[in-house]
């Protein structure tokens, strides 16, 4: 398993993410503002037994399927190819709470 701390960590790793599932962070982590995605602790699974571990631990929640977070990411990157974290923070705050991608003003 893997564990990034904040959503900046995520971001650097945003290359490396499954191709399916979800990703997962702490139960209780704050994932719909800014200061929370910061402080959050992610988790990707690496192996089936990670996932199935996952998916039924008490301990963590379901987040954003990492092809989405990728997604989001990416959309945005190609309007903004210098997009900050806090720009890719709010696009993905902006999907979390729209079920739509954000556009670059």
């Amino acid at each position: 398993m893997r564990t990034f701390h904040g959503i900046e960590a995520l971001l650097e790793a945003h290359d490396e993410l499954p191709e399916s599932g979800f990703l997962y962070v702490l139960h209780g982590d704050d994932v719909d503002s800014p200061e929370g995605l910061a402080e959050s602790t992610f988790v990707m699974w690496e192996t089936e037994e990670e996932e199935l571990f996952l998916e039924s631990s008490e301990e963590h929640s379901p987040w954003l399927e990492a092809p989405m977070f990728v997604d989001i990411v990416d959309a945005y990157r190609d309007e903004d190819p210098d997009a900050s974290t806090t720009d890719l923070t709010r696009a993905v705050l902006h999907y979390w709470e729209h079920d739509d991608f954000l556009t670059p003003a």
